[in-house]
């Protein structure tokens, strides 16, 4: 099947099952958090469309408050090295939402 294939090293071998290891733990993560939004949702909680308008704007506000932080600290980081906004933001990797 792999005819081709290089013989791997031990410490090669080791790393790739850490990996997996590591991958099928987020793997299982995710399948748990979506159980318990499974088992929500079949309980009501999020059929709710009051609770989830609520809850969506909720999310907004926290989204923008912590948006605003952050330019906040992007301005002073700007401002002590007299450039633009706009140098530092390239600089990090971050765009402006458009």
């Amino acid at each position: 099947m792999y005819k081709n294939r290089k013989p791997q090293t031990a410490d090669a071998i080791e790393r790739r099952i850490v990996q997996k290891e590591a991958e099928l733990a987020a793997l299982q993560d995710e399948a748990t958090e979506l159980e318990l939004e499974l088992e929500a949702i079949a309980q009501g909680d999020m059929m709710d469309p009051d609770k989830v308008v609520k809850q969506h704007i909720k999310q907004l506000k926290e989204y923008n408050e912590l948006k605003d932080t952050a330019l906040n600290l992007i301005q002073l980081i700007a401002d002590q090295r007299q450039v633009r906004l706009g140098v530092v933001m390239d600089e990090i990797g971050v765009e402006l939402d458009k």
